[in-house]
């Protein structure tokens, strides 16, 4: 009986991802005297900086997936 080697270990080097996808959205604190149209302002643009950052993260994710071969992100 012949022993066979074991096979290397695989090794990937992942792409780094970008440090402004997965940060954290500052918060749009209200201070007691604030106009509630410009709270509601920060507010949706708090939002909109956060659905930027999940969208981009699903773009980066889909790219690593398809580098591996696999179905990207839809």
């Amino acid at each position: 009986m012949r022993i066979q080697p074991l096979p290397a270990p695989l090794h990937r080097e992942l792409p780094i991802a970008l440090a402004q996808i997965f940060a954290p959205v500052p918060d749009p604190s209200a201070k007691p005297n604030d106009d509630a149209r410009e709270r509601l302002a920060r507010t949706r643009d708090a939002l909109k900086q956060a659905s930027g950052r999940i969208e981009a993260g699903r773009a980066w994710y889909g790219g690593v997936r398809q580098s591996y071969g696999g179905e990207g992100a839809k």
